[in-house]
C-alpha cells in the first residue's frame, strides 16, 4: 500500500508542475506580446506625429 501512494504522488507532482508550467509560459507569451504591441502602437503614433510636423515643415518651406 506504501508503494502504490508513493508511485501515486510522483505521478501526481509532475502533472501538477505541468500545469503550473503551461499557465506560466501562456503568462509570459501574453506579457511579452502586450508589450511589442504597446511598443509597436507608441512607435506608430510617433511616426504619424513626425509626418505630420514633415507635412507642415513642407508647407512652410515652399512658402
Amino acid at each position: 500500500m506504501v508503494q502504490i501512494n508513493r508511485s501515486q504522488e510522483r505521478s501526481h507532482y509532475p502533472k501538477q508542475c505541468n500545469s503550473h508550467l503551461y499557465i506560466l509560459v501562456i503568462l509570459t507569451t501574453l506579457i511579452i506580446a502586450g508589450v511589442a504591441l504597446f511598443i509597436y502602437h507608441k512607435n506608430n503614433k510617433c511616426n504619424r506625429q513626425n509626418n505630420k510636423l514633415e507635412a507642415v515643415l513642407n508647407k512652410i518651406i515652399e512658402k
